[in-house]
């Protein structure tokens, strides 16, 4: 069975196919794009997702048909301004390169531009770049995304709609040859991305106003939503990212989870539920790390408890459809009253403390789980614990592979004020020598 869901974009249509039988039966959403004027689906771009793309989560999917929707507008400018200009795929189905390295130069220096300015540039149908307003450049790691998935497509053009025959061996060989200065001519127009960056966690007193501020009864201001918010942001701050929050399930919460004859402790289990049929959003959270138990405090676990039992059952008895969803957290209310929470809702409820009550701008769902980790690092560096010991017991917490690395990215402010303690010490015994 195939259901149509609302789209989440204009250029875009998600549809959501129901495979398998009974206990077996999962959902895939798969993504269409579609030409905004015309309304009609565009063939070459759904080959190309499915072809290349189709095991990729929803939001790497719609970032590429971003990217491939900007190609597109480039395309009909070029088209505006040169009526004999040729499209990339009437160029490939010839056996011809799909760009040349001077276009691809011009489409790099578009590419640092917002989208917006090239609808604009369209409409004006101006011939060159000659003046780029400071607010309407992208990151670099955002124009090096458009380049690359560009250049792939093209590539897959080159080969996908070559007419020669594939027995032909000069053939084949032409058709890598184009393929290769298409992949070389993208490649030269990649900027250096920065990778250092400020850490992402709170700092000391900024942590302290968090774990203040949580106990305001004027942020939470909404009866309806007061409890859940509150221990969505609980949950956050026990170093969950935000997709797992919003694919716990009810049954993922145990206050009583065995671990020695005698001894007990609250869980939460994060399990990776890709294309899960039991999810009705049209987005579906994704949980990016490897699955495992969690413990949290058990007044943690207990106000879940009694959340599920309270608010959440209010909720769902309020559905109109009469549907139960496993999904721990809901809307409370509105139309879409007893349907599992979606991240557009979730960054709502982590914006109201943006820039409020001593915390920073850039405070999102995710520096939490960073200053988590770094208050991880710091316990067990106080404890006495050292490198390989550290990483060892952070690993888990944070649900990474055994040899990744992402614990020093998580616990950067740590490892930037152990680095200004060393040099501080020896800067003290270069004075005294």
């Amino acid at each position: 069975m195939t259901a149509t869901l609302p789209r989440h974009q204009p250029s875009v249509r998600v549809v959501l196919d129901q495979l398998g039988r009974g206990s077996r039966t999962r959902a895939v959403r798969r993504l269409f794009p579609m030409d905004p004027e015309s309304g009609c689906f565009n063939e070459l771009q759904t080959a190309y997702l499915d072809h290349e793309h189709g095991l990729c989560s929803y939001n790497a999917q719609v970032a590429v048909l971003d990217d491939l929707r900007f190609l597109d507008r480039w395309c009909k400018m070029k088209r505006q301004r040169d009526e004999n200009w040729v499209p990339p795929e009437h160029r490939a189905a010839a056996d011809k390169a799909p760009l040349t390295q001077r276009e691809v130069e011009d489409f790099g220096r578009w590419c640092q531009r917002n989208a917006r300015s090239i609808e604009k540039e369209i409409e004006a149908a101006k011939s060159n770049v000659s003046y780029l307003p400071s607010d309407d450049v992208v990151g670099t790691p955002y124009r090096n995304r458009r380049l690359r998935n560009a250049s792939k497509y093209l590539q897959w053009l080159t080969t996908s709609l070559a007419t020669g025959d594939e027995d032909d061996v000069q053939e084949v060989a032409l058709t890598e040859v184009r393929k290769r200065k298409i992949e070389s001519w993208f490649e030269k127009q990649l900027l250096a991305e920065p990778k250092a960056s400020d850490p992402a966690s709170l700092r000391p007193e900024e942590a302290d106003a968090f774990h203040q501020v949580m106990h305001d009864e004027n942020l939470f201001s909404n009866d309806a939503t007061r409890s859940r918010d509150n221990l969505i942001l609980q949950l956050l701050d026990q170093g969950l990212r935000a997709g797992e929050v919003l694919k716990l399930r009810v049954s993922d919460v145990n206050d009583a989870y065995q671990l020695d004859r005698g001894r007990s402790r609250a869980i939460v289990t994060v399990v990776r539920r890709a294309n899960d049929i039991d999810d009705e959003r049209v987005i579906e959270p994704a949980v990016k790390t490897n699955p495992g138990m969690l413990p949290i405090p058990s007044r943690l676990a207990s106000a879940l408890i009694r959340y599920v039992l309270d608010e959440r059952r209010a909720a769902i008895d309020s559905r109109p459809d009469g549907l139960e969803t496993p999904y721990l957290f809901v809307n409370q209310q509105g139309r879409f009253i007893g349907r599992p929470l979606g991240q557009r809702n979730l960054n709502r409820i982590v914006a109201k403390l943006k820039g409020r009550f001593g915390l920073p701008e850039s405070f999102v769902p995710c520096t939490l789980r960073h200053t988590h980790m770094t208050e991880l690092y710091d316990s067990l560096l106080a404890k006495g614990l050292k490198g390989k010991e550290i990483q060892e017991r952070m690993v888990p917490r944070g649900r990474w592979a055994p040899n990744s690395n992402m614990p020093s990215h998580y616990a950067a402010r740590s490892l930037m004020r152990e680095a200004a303690e060393y040099v501080e010490e020896r800067d003290r015994k270069l004075k005294h020598a």
